[in-house]
Formats: C-alpha cells, structure tokens, sequence
C-alpha cells in the first residue's frame, strides 16, 4: 500500500475548476483557456472526470443561442441533503493488489475472529490475496508492511515488541447505548456544519451510521444549514494542511495568483462570519518590507513545508503580538497599508449603540443631538466598513475620514437616489 499511489485524486486545478462550475457555471472549455490558463485537452480530463465522479448531480448544456457547452451543477438542498462535493475527497490512487488486501484482511477480522489477536504468520498463511497468475500475489515482508500501515491509520491496533500480534480495535461508539447514540449523532450532524475542516464531521457521520445500524437506531437528518456555505469543503485538504503546519509550527511556500510566497510562518485561520469565507494569517520571516499578512484561502494554492532554509520560526508569544498589532484595528480583516492607520468618525442612532459597540468597544461616544451619537475610529483601512455601510444605511454614516471614503459614499449615495428618482 504504498503511499504515491494511495493519494487523493484531486489537485489545485481541479478544485479551481470545480469551484468556478459549481458557484457560476457559465465557464466554456474556452473561457478557462483564456482566464485560467487550462489547456483544452486537461479541460476535456477534468471534464471526463466530474461526470463519471458527480454523474446525475452534475450535467453539460448548451447555452442558449449558441454552440457553446458548459458544465453545471444541479443540486436541490431537500432532494440531495448531503454534500456531493464531498465525493471527490473519497477518490484515491491505489492498486487492485492493495485494495484486495485492505478488503480480505477487514473481512478477516469479523464474525468469530472480531475480537481475536492473530501474529504475522498466522494472518499470511490465512488471509489469500488472488491474483491473475494464480500464484502467489504478495510477498511476506510487504504484507507485514501493510499490516503496519493498516496499523498507523487505525484499522488494526498492533501489540508486543519483537512479535507483534495484530487485531481490530472496538469502535469507542459500540459502547453507548441507543439514547447516548442518538444524542451524539444529533452532535455530530450539528457540528458538521460549523466545525472545519467539515469533511472530517462528514465521514463521522457516516461511521455513526454504521454503528446506529447494527444498534438499529433510528436518525434522521435534523440540520440543514451545510447547504449555507457547501462550496468550502473544495479547500478542506488545504485547510487541513495548514492546521497542521500550524500546530508544529513548521516554515511554508506557497502561491497565489501573482507570485511564489516563501518563508512564511502560517498563525491563525481566520473565518468571516458574515461570508464564511477563510483566511490564512501568516508571518513572513524573511521579508520584513512585506505587510501583507492575509491571504484568501481559496486564492492560495501549491502550499508546501519548506524542510530546508535558515529561518527559525518565532514563537506563540511572538506571533500572538504581531497578530494583535496587525488586526486590532481591523474591521474584517485587512492589515494595515505600511503601517498607517486611517481616521474617521462615525454619526449614529442611539438605538445602534450595541452594534457599533460591538466591533469598536474602546471608542467613547459623544453626544451630539438627541437621537445620535457619533466615535472617532482608528481602523486599518476604512474602505472595508463600507459593506456594513450600506447595509446600516440610515443608522449610521462616516464623516471626516483621513482618505476618500466619507465622499465616496455621498457620491453612492446620491448616485442610488437619482437613479431611483428620490430628491
């Protein structure tokens, strides 16, 4: 079972491919060409390969008027209550010897000899692995190589120092009983819903489900709310990746559409919570000019541990203080554009205290009539208020702002109400 051939069979461009058919699809063969640079005949296989993987929820059409086809989707959250994105994740590289072993040997491990330990010699000479020869298919010392690997990823629990003895380890679920399974499975659907990376809470369910079945418990999905943000789960390896290098800390590379990043400490994974969308905090240890400490994670991709350089990792504290001084002042997220910080001040209703409060809790209100209030703000960059703006139109408005914003969202304004005929 060797590790180059047991990897999932989806890369960078497939997912780029994937994402840009699942939220739009309205991309031809050509315009990927043209915008993203995929070549029509790597287009045609990764075409070939979402049909045959996706099948009825994915489907190629005609634009109308035209001879053009495009790939889209076709998805109905009540119809398809699961994800089908995540069928991709469940394609994996591997040869039919090693498959052949992995299902013999699981098989082997049921029925009477469930909850029995065997040794090595006693697994090779009873668990026959066929082959097209009729001859003997796999050799003992690759077999106890297997073992091993079944082993590691927790198949098989393994025992003793020189002779190892080799049995299936019980589900930690097979000791709840029927209300308790029900309760954790009602958990779990919840959680997969908001917990990253969520093909991880995904497949758990559908190991609870096994055991629900064989404990005849009855579950029916209770949440929906997958269906908010179900594109994400396309950058869940990444996301998975980066969790780890965070948590050991390790040095990365990586890209994004204008250039090879180097030398990064990856910190934080940030999630909006207005979007959903996610962010990669990361500290560049080599290139101190370089102020930008926030990346898209959509937008990165090709990201790799990088074992050999000179740069030496900063530490928690470290990192947590440029975290603060990068986003303190920051409204969703935007680092600080060489360090200087952009003023404003703010005009409210009195009844929006608490949501102004809410993302400026230090500034101290003054009066200024009987119905408002108005702060003065220091943020990061004041362009990425003006979503929240706009959405609290009448609420709220910014005046004497240090760059362009306060005209620019006069000038919105009174563009919106000449075009909808409002003196």
């Amino acid at each position: 079972m060797k590790s180059d051939r047991n990897k999932i069979l989806i890369n960078d461009e497939l997912i780029n491919i994937t994402r840009r058919i699942f939220y739009y699809g309205c991309d031809s063969a050509k315009d990927f060409e043209i915008k993203y640079g995929i070549k029509p005949a790597a287009f045609s296989r990764y075409k070939n390969f979402l049909l045959d993987v996706l099948g009825e929820y994915i489907e190629e059409v005609m634009l109308p008027n035209s001879k053009t086809t495009v790939l889209r989707f076709k998805t109905d959250e009540f119809e398809t209550p699961f994800n089908i994105l995540l069928e991709l994740y469940t394609l994996k590289k591997i040869s039919e010897q090693d498959f052949l072993f992995f299902l013999e040997t699981m098989i082997f491990f049921t029925g009477e000899n469930e909850n029995k330990s065997f040794q090595l010699k006693d697994l090779y000479e009873a668990i026959h692995i066929p082959s097209k020869s009729g001859g003997v298919s796999i050799s003992e010392q690759t077999f106890q190589r297997n073992l091993k690997e079944l082993s590691e990823y927790g198949y098989l629990t393994r025992s003793g120092k020189s002779i190892f003895r080799y049995t299936k380890p019980e589900s930690l679920l097979a000791f709840l009983d029927a209300e308790t399974l029900y309760h954790f499975t009602a958990f779990t659907d919840l959680c997969r819903n908001f917990c990253y990376p969520a093909v991880c809470g995904h497949y758990l369910l559908d190991t609870v489900a096994l055991i629900n079945q064989q404990k005849q418990v009855t579950y029916e999905e209770l949440f929906r709310c997958k269906h908010l943000h179900m594109g994400q789960v396309l950058d869940d390896s990444k996301l998975w990746q980066l969790i780890i290098a965070i948590h050991d800390k390790k040095i990365i590379s990586f890209k994004n559409k204008k250039a090879k990043m180097e030398h990064y400490q990856p910190y934080k994974i940030i999630i909006n919570e207005k979007d959903g969308r996610r962010y990669l905090f990361c500290i560049p240890l080599e290139n101190s000019e370089d102020n930008r400490f926030l990346y898209r994670l959509d937008k990165i991709f090709d990201i790799k541990e990088e074992k050999k350089n000179s740069c030496q990792p900063l530490t928690s504290e470290q990192c947590e203080k440029l975290y603060l001084q990068t986003l303190g002042k920051s409204f969703t997220g935007t680092t600080a554009f060489q360090g200087k910080l952009q003023t404003g001040v703010l005009i409210y209703q009195t009844t929006f205290y608490n949501e102004v409060h809410k993302y400026f809790p230090d500034a101290v209100p003054k009066h200024v009539d009987s119905t408002h209030d108005k702060i003065k703000i220091e943020v990061n960059s004041l362009r990425e208020l003006k979503p929240w703006l706009r959405q609290n139109l009448g609420k709220v408005r910014i005046t004497d702002t240090s760059d362009s914003t306060a005209q620019d969202m006069e000038d919105e304004l009174t563009r919106w109400r000449k075009k909808y005929g409002i003196t």
